[in-house]
């Protein structure tokens, strides 16, 4: 008969709210799977959370003028001086 490969999960205290709600679910170890395989699909795809970060940016931009709308993007470099230096540093963090 085959076994089942078993693990075993202590939680701090900071995480016994996550302890009793997984002590509510009926499969437990079903649930975790789940969770964990989402994540790894969701992460093998780091590509994608660039292009939603770029996405993002460009959206920023384009709602503050920044950049014209129309089939050129081409930074108005007046406007970009009047980003805050927070946001600068944001940018600049991101890339």
């Amino acid at each position: 008969m085959h076994k089942s490969p078993k693990i075993s999960i202590s939680f701090r205290e900071e995480y016994l709210p996550v302890y009793e709600w997984l002590k509510g679910k009926e499969n437990i170890s079903s649930y975790i799977c789940q969770l964990v395989m989402t994540d790894m699909k969701n992460g093998a795809h780091s590509d994608d959370f660039e292009a939603k970060v770029e996405t993002i940016l460009l959206k920023l931009l384009k709602n503050r003028n920044l950049i014209e709308q129309g089939d050129g993007l081409k930074l108005e470099r007046d406007k970009l001086e009047s980003l805050s230096s927070e946001e600068k540093d944001l940018i600049n963090s991101l890339f």
